[in-house]
Order: structure tokens, then sequence, then C-alpha cells
């Protein structure tokens, strides 16, 4: 699940970056970032979390 968190976080980053190559630094630029990095922080909480025990 991490996996997924962190790939849909680069693509929010992708479109970031074109975002302000194409028309400058705007909300929604910003916006793209924050969702960005708050994807980037739950993938890592996936990753940090202790593995469940299988019986």
């Amino acid at each position: 699940m991490g996996v997924i968190y962190l790939i849909i976080s680069f693509m929010f980053v992708f479109a970031a970056i074109h975002r302000v190559n194409d028309v400058g630094w705007d909300f929604w630029t910003f916006l793209l970032i924050a969702v960005a990095s708050i994807d980037i922080l739950i993938a890592i909480r996936y990753f940090k979390a202790p593995k469940a025990e299988s019986e």
C-alpha cells in the first residue's frame, strides 16, 4: 500500500513541476505539492508500521 501512495505522490509532483513550467506558481501548484507531501507522509507511515504477524 505504501508503494501505491509513493507512486501517486510522484505523479502529483510531476504535475506540479509541469504546472510551474507552464503557468508559474499559483494556488493549484501549491495544492498539488501539498497533496503530494501528504501522500509521501502516508507512505512513510506504511513503511514504518510494524508488520502484522500471520498465524
